[in-house]
């Protein structure tokens, strides 16, 4: 039976998410649409040395990416598909019926 599902991705790295893409845009699954999220960005800055040198500074940035997928197919097609992902992802999924 055929289920619409919703399923986002998130990663840190920028690879697993473009093998994402690529991967969704060769499978044949009707009804399938590539949602891109934008994606988060946090900077964080500490002080090398506090008493001496108070201006120097170290910059850090982490960025998550996420994508949406939203499709139509059953739930053994769905597992198989998930298996065939990188393992760096949070996958949420759920279920619009």
């Amino acid at each position: 039976m055929l289920h619409n599902y919703r399923i986002k991705f998130t990663s840190h790295s920028l690879e697993s998410i473009k093998e994402i893409d690529n991967y969704f845009k060769k499978t044949d699954i009707k009804n399938k649409r590539l949602v891109f999220l934008p994606k988060n960005k946090k900077i964080f800055t500490l002080i090398k040395s506090p008493h001496v040198n108070n201006k120097s500074k170290e910059h850090f940035k982490i960025e998550k990416f996420k994508r949406l997928v939203c499709l139509t197919t059953s739930s053994q097609e769905l597992k198989m598909l998930l298996k065939k992902l990188p393992n760096d992802l949070f996958i949420k999924v759920s279920v619009l019926d």
